[in-house]
């Protein structure tokens, strides 16, 4: 899916220049957007239904906005699936563009000629790459600086994303040269590792480029997907982060390097038996374990194996090898931010910096009791342990159950090897002792889960 450079310096095409929108008038409509009340019609979980517009949501409380101005609090817990849904994106939307809003990069974007079945389309693409280099760009401490995209449409494999120059951090590892990307490097150190040569190259295929949707209002960030559609942005903010890190020069079958130079992503990449895995130490705190990398149907500078991989928050990363679904965007994951830390881009917000420091194993030990509902009737009391090791089981009056846990997006994921998992909200506050959860999905006879507690309890001696 995606082609690299192989050598530490690779020169871009000519490219027929086309300016940006200035970075203030990107800020300026951003917050129009921002704001922008959309009325759409509401309805909870017993069938009630009203028009009104989301003015705020804090994940667990809805401000919703009347015809007339009056504005009415909702539980997020009584929205219909749909509308929970919409509260994620616009939540997800204001926050990017409260974050993207705040950086100190800009980016111009220089076009290759576009045949006349996609020029129409030449504005939305030059939206859709600015923002996602500021999406990225966003989440790093940067010094300021101009990104230039140079971007195509031609035969190829799907497309590609990669940096136009590298640039050697002064360090070496086994005796060889590394090197981070250069896009990464301009936007960490104000530095232009290629002058005003373009930095970043992506490119897509005609053919692939035919079955995406590019969101001709990406901005508001609320639009629906079509169902039979791939998300254009999604392909596009995939692409950016090969140039920003996930990149470099292993043999994609073998592992080995040739030459004298090795990518700071590079560094990270052990293979154990015929498999990759990502060794970098903040993404295994963050995930638990080294992060299995892809091989089969895409290469190493990706997450995931296909038909191997069976955990789904590897399945479902902005960064996977396997495929992207239809109808869903994908965002940038803490563990895409973790692992970019390993190459060396320094993480600007306090809370992904310490999502990624102090969400791997979270503690020694938890323990809890939770009880459920087995058709409609209560059953006694289960105990649940967790491990630091990422074991973890639960065992009650009939049963004993063994599984594992891990951490995505503050919230621990408790799955078990009968095929169903809990969802647990991490405690905001440091030093916090209880974590609450529900259950999110559920493949056996288990239904009308209540809420789970789970208590935090030294190890036993």
């Amino acid at each position: 899916m995606d082609l690299y450079s192989r050598k530490p310096h690779a020169e871009p095409s000519d490219r027929i220049l086309a300016f940006t929108l200035s970075f203030l008038a990107l800020f300026v409509f951003s917050q129009s957007a921002k704001t922008e009340e959309v009325f759409r019609k509401w309805t909870d979980t017993d069938g009630r239904e009203i028009q009104a517009a989301l003015t705020a949501f804090d994940g667990a409380r809805v401000i919703l906005k009347g015809d007339g101005g009056r504005q009415r609090e909702i539980a997020f817990e009584s929205l219909s699936t749909a509308d929970q849904r919409f509260c994620k994106q616009w939540k997800e939307i204001t926050d990017r563009m409260a974050r993207i809003t705040d950086t100190n990069v800009a980016v111009e974007v220089e076009f290759g000629e576009l045949t006349a079945e996609f020029q129409p389309l030449k504005e939305v693409f030059r939206t859709h790459l600015e923002l996602a280099v500021m999406d990225w760009a966003s989440r790093f401490e940067t010094r300021p600086c101009t990104i230039t995209v140079a971007f195509d449409i031609r035969d190829s494999n799907r497309g590609g994303g990669s940096s136009l120059a590298n640039a050697p951090t002064g360090e070496k590892y086994e005796g060889k040269t590394l090197y981070e990307q250069g896009a990464a490097h301009e936007i960490r150190t104000g530095k232009d590792p290629n002058g005003d040569k373009a930095d970043i190259r992506v490119f897509l295929d005609p053919a692939f480029t035919r079955g995406l949707w590019f969101d001709p209002e990406i901005e508001k960030g609320v639009q629906r997907i079509p169902r039979l559609k791939v998300d254009g942005y999604t392909v596009i903010l995939h692409e950016v982060g090969h140039a920003f890190g996930f990149n470099g020069w292993r043999d994609w079958t073998t592992g080995q390097l040739g030459g004298n130079h090795l990518s700071v992503y590079d560094r990270w990449v052990k293979k154990k038996g015929d498999d990759f895995y990502f060794h970098g130490p903040k993404a295994m705190a963050m995930y638990g374990s080294p992060i299995e990398l892809a091989k089969t149907n895409n290469n190493l500078y990706h997450v995931a194996e296909i038909n191997k991989t069976t955990d789904r928050l590897l399945q479902d990363d902005l960064m996977n090898g396997i495929r992207f679904k239809f109808g869903r965007r994908y965002p940038i994951s803490p563990l895409c931010l973790a692992m970019l830390a390993d190459c060396g881009l320094p993480l600007k917000s306090r809370k992904d910096r310490d999502e990624i420091a102090k969400l791997g194993p979270l503690i020694d030990a938890i323990v809890g009791d939770y009880t459920q509902k087995v058709r409609g009737k209560p059953e006694p009391k289960q105990r649940v342990t967790l491990k630091a090791d990422s074991s973890a089981f639960y065992q009650g009056p009939r049963v004993t159950r063994l599984g594992t846990w891990k951490v995505r997006d503050r919230r621990l994921i408790i799955r078990w090897e009968t095929g169903f998992h809990y969802t647990l909200s991490l405690p905001e506050e440091e030093g916090s002792d209880r974590l609450v959860g529900q259950m999110e999905h559920v493949k056996d006879l288990s239904t009308g889960i209540s809420k789970l507690e789970l208590i935090r309890v030294p190890d036993p001696e």
